[in-house]
């Protein structure tokens, strides 16, 4: 029963930041996918514990090269 339950739970918050990251990482992501992503995870880590955790996965070395992306998002 508790295989069951956790197929059916909705991603934790270190789950849902690993996948934003691996948006913002992949090739394949646009700029719509990269946006989107980086409002997902400014939402995350609005509570101290999730920007720590975000912070432990990486995730300032993923934002820094989007500094210099010179994509447009028209």
């Amino acid at each position: 029963m508790a295989d069951m339950e956790s197929m059916y739970r909705p991603p934790d918050d270190i789950e849902r930041i690993k996948e934003n990251l691996n948006y913002l990482q992949s090739k394949d992501s646009n700029v719509t996918d990269i946006e989107l992503s980086l409002s997902n995870l400014e939402d995350l880590c609005h509570q101290i514990d999730n920007a720590r955790d975000f912070v432990i996965l990486g995730g300032l070395s993923v934002l820094l090269p989007l500094l210099h992306d010179t994509r447009d998002s028209r």
